[in-house]
């Protein structure tokens, strides 16, 4: 009997233990509960409270724990995909350099990294197509670094071929330096995004940093490499397009000079042309005046050959009186000759008076001028052929 007394108290005693482990396993529910209600998912329970019931709320709050830091995550990815979208449609992108400072340092920023560098393809010379750098940015400054990287070199020119992303947990020595105010140092962490559209690759993007890098920000860089090579191909598209509409302006600034000068050419041309015409119509007029003059010469020649028949007519007759006084006077002979002379030189002179209205002017001149020689010679010669008459008539 005493047994079973002491049986049913100690059975009270468990059940009351039992009961008040579940009012504080109750109570430590409720204020996890809250706690969670509140937003504070760091909630722990009490190291006495334990039980299926606090199990089952750990386990709830580590699911909710988890579903919120997947939607923390993917709603920093939409705010940073929205704010990149922003940036590359506010930006001027008709000047590579200021959409590229911006991307990169907004990136850095926004990834909590330490160094970026953006690159694309150089593919200006066919016989030197290399990846140069576009922009570098480290510790909230822009930095000066130039670049010149093959395809296939390095991390750069290697994820640029393959187009992997690639991600750097463990950094070469010398591989990249980061600067700031305490001195040099190695990152830890570098992360290489191939830039593409489409599995073509437009440019390279490589962070640096002394954190990790979680898999959602590699996913957010992946995502943002389109909006990026988009933005590069935008840009060169843009930059190409106004160096060609510059070439174009030059060309046609060239066009026109050339046409003005041309203009010019044709308008001189057309003033020779003129000038040519007026010249022709002097000449014209010069052939008619010569025509008219060769009228006149051929006129005058002809009156000149007239002449010269009555001089031979004459001296025909003088060389008959000549020819009986011949044989007993040489003297008569000696004038005769000198005559006939002077009868083939006039011949010569008037031959000269048909080639040209000059030297046919000069003949009539020099013939009227042997015609009053001629004329003065036969008056002579009548005069001496009749005082030799006379002489003869004394002596007879």
């Amino acid at each position: 009997m005493l047994g079973k007394g002491i049986f049913k108290k100690k059975q009270n005693t468990d059940l009351k233990e039992s009961f008040e482990h579940l009012q504080r396993e109750i109570s430590e529910a409720t204020r996890f509960v809250r706690q969670i209600e509140e937003g504070n998912l760091e909630a722990t329970f009490n190291e006495d409270a334990t039980g299926e019931l606090s199990e089952s709320l750990v386990r709830m709050r580590d699911h909710i724990k988890k579903i919120n830091a997947e939607e923390n995550q993917r709603n920093w990815i939409t705010t940073g995909l929205a704010k990149f979208a922003d940036i590359l449609r506010n930006t001027d992108q008709d000047d590579g350099s200021t959409i590229y400072d911006t991307i990169v340092s907004n990136l850095v920023k926004y990834m909590g990294a330490n160094q970026g560098g953006l690159f694309s393809l150089n593919d200006d010379n066919e016989n030197d197509i290399f990846i140069e750098m576009l922009s570098c940015y480290a510790y909230d400054r822009k930095k000066f670094d130039e670049k010149k990287i093959l395809v296939g070199e390095g991390m750069v020119g290697q994820v640029y071929l393959e187009g992997k992303t690639t991600y750097l947990k463990v950094v070469p020595e010398h591989y990249i330096n980061i600067t700031s105010g305490l001195g040099k140092a190695t990152p830890k962490n570098i992360l290489i995004v191939p830039l593409k559209i489409n599995d073509k690759v437009y440019g390279v993007l490589e962070l640096a940093s002394f954190n990790l890098f979680e898999e959602y920000q590699i996913n957010f860089v992946e995502k943002l490499g389109e909006n990026i090579a988009s933005a590069i191909s935008n840009t060169k598209n843009i930059i190409k397009t106004k160096e060609l509409l510059e070439s174009s302006q030059m060309q046609s600034e060239m066009l026109r000079a050339q046409e003005e000068e041309m203009r010019q050419n044709m308008e001189e041309l057309q003033a020779t042309q003129e000038q040519m015409e007026r010249k022709q119509n002097d000449v014209e007029k010069l052939n008619d005046k010569l025509s008219k003059n060769e009228d006149i010469l051929k006129k005058a020649l002809e009156k000149a050959k007239e002449k010269e028949k009555d001089i031979i007519t004459k001296n025909a007759e003088i060389e008959a009186r000549e020819a009986a006084i011949t044989k007993k006077l040489s003297e008569v002979e000696f004038y005769q000759t000198e005559a006939v002379s002077k009868k083939e030189e006039l011949e010569k002179i008037t031959k000269k008076l048909e080639s040209n209205q000059q030297i046919l002017v000069k003949a009539n001149m020099k013939s009227k001028e042997v015609q009053t020689d001629l004329k003065k010679q036969l008056l002579e010669k009548e005069t001496k052929i009749k005082e030799l008459e006379q002489q003869l008539k004394e002596k007879a």
